[in-house]
């Protein structure tokens, strides 16, 4: 995913640098860091909120599961 946003977002900001011989100044990295940057954070936030979902779910699931596990060495006792 980031090759193809990088793909996309560099042509642009090069050629605009490069036209003003401006390529690899101070400002054209700047700009290449800021728009590489805007263009991957939606998804680097997308998967922060998924990994926060998927922890505050099993979070949420393991007292059950635990309980689950007690039931089971009682039964596992139960017959030995």
């Amino acid at each position: 995913m980031s090759d193809s946003i990088r793909s996309a977002v560099m042509p642009g900001i090069n050629s605009t640098f490069s036209k003003a011989g401006m390529t690899g100044s101070d400002p054209h990295q700047y700009n290449l860091e800021k728009g590489l940057a805007d263009a991957i954070s939606p998804y680097a936030w997308q998967n922060y909120n998924q990994g926060m979902s998927q922890m505050a779910n099993a979070a949420t699931a393991a007292p059950q599961l635990d309980a689950q596990v007690a039931a089971n060495k009682k039964i596992g006792r139960a017959h030995d």
